[in-house]
């Protein structure tokens, strides 16, 4: 099984760590997106789509700092990147949220398909 990206390289070649370890590292980044999807479009949907954008960004940003300025160890990399991809989904999503508010209905399925082409 090979990776894909530049995080598996991060880890594999950057930090050392062996395949099983970086496999486990790298595959929390889908759990934090999957963990996160719902919540994220609760708050934007029933609160505010600025605090689910700012509330992404700041997760994003903060477990981006972690990741990569200092290896933490097996155990924060994991919580780290679980929160990643946390606040990678919920940017996306919070994005998608604003532009579907910036269209009329009858555009806005193709907007939706659009954006997500844009992002995945």
């Amino acid at each position: 099984m090979d990776f894909l990206g530049y995080y598996s390289d991060y880890l594999l070649y950057g930090l050392g760590l062996s395949k099983s370890e970086a496999r486990i590292i790298a595959s929390m980044n889908g759990l934090g997106e999957l963990a996160f999807l719902l919540p994220i479009a609760f708050i934007s949907d029933k609160v505010s789509r600025k605090i689910s954008l700012v509330l992404s960004a700041v997760i994003l940003t903060l477990a981006s700092i972690g990741l990569f300025i200092e290896y933490l160890g097996y155990i924060p990399m994991i919580l780290l990147t679980t929160a990643w991809g946390a606040g990678y989904r919920g940017l996306i999503v919070s994005i998608i949220s604003f532009s579907q508010d910036l269209v009329p209905d009858d555009v806005l399925g193709s907007v939706t398909g659009f954006m997500f082409f844009t992002f995945n």
